[in-house]
């Protein structure tokens, strides 16, 4: 049944098919997640880029809730630690990835049903420094650098999740 108060922000993932209505723009006002005004496949590209404005939020949507426990109990099992963070790309856009630290070694998952890791680090020999969150836009972030390759960055929601992640 509809919900006539506005929708809080999702707080684990959305369940598979669904749908939320749409509301009523006023004239010359666009989300900015819409990139073409006149898409004859509107919904499709409105949810896909969803996800999109999704990362860009203000720290609120990352979450520790698991899509389906099955899925991803094998990712986690003998985890020291594990959640949703967002990486920092190259040009400073935001991923979400399901992060797990496991015999001292940092993997990363796109989604809780892959069975194999984006990217794995080892942590051995790894420098990893918390940078505090500094204004509304930025949030509190890792950077974890390897000796001879690129600095990771990864967005956690808070200080005491830092120090959590730091252990």
């Amino acid at each position: 049944p509809p919900n006539t108060a506005p929708p809080p922000l999702p707080s684990s993932s959305l369940p598979e098919g669904y749908y939320e209505e749409a509301v009523p723009l006023s004239p010359g006002k666009a989300p900015e997640y819409i990139t073409a005004n006149y898409d004859s496949d509107a919904m499709s590209s409105s949810y896909e880029s969803y996800d999109e404005e999704e990362e860009d939020g203000k720290g609120q949507k990352m979450r520790h809730q698991w899509p389906s426990a099955e899925a991803s109990m094998d990712l986690v099992k003998d985890a020291r630690i594990c959640a949703f963070l967002l990486r920092k790309k190259r040009f400073g856009q935001w991923t979400k990835l399901l992060c797990v630290i496991k015999e001292n070694k940092l993997l990363c998952y796109k989604s809780s049903k892959d069975q194999t890791p984006q990217m794995e680090l080892t942590l051995y020999g790894c420098s990893i420094t918390h940078i505090p969150k500094d204004g509304k836009k930025k949030k509190h972030e890792l950077k974890i650098v390897h000796q001879g390759a690129d600095a990771l960055v990864l967005a956690v929601q808070s200080k005491e999740q830092a120090e959590e992640w730091l252990k």
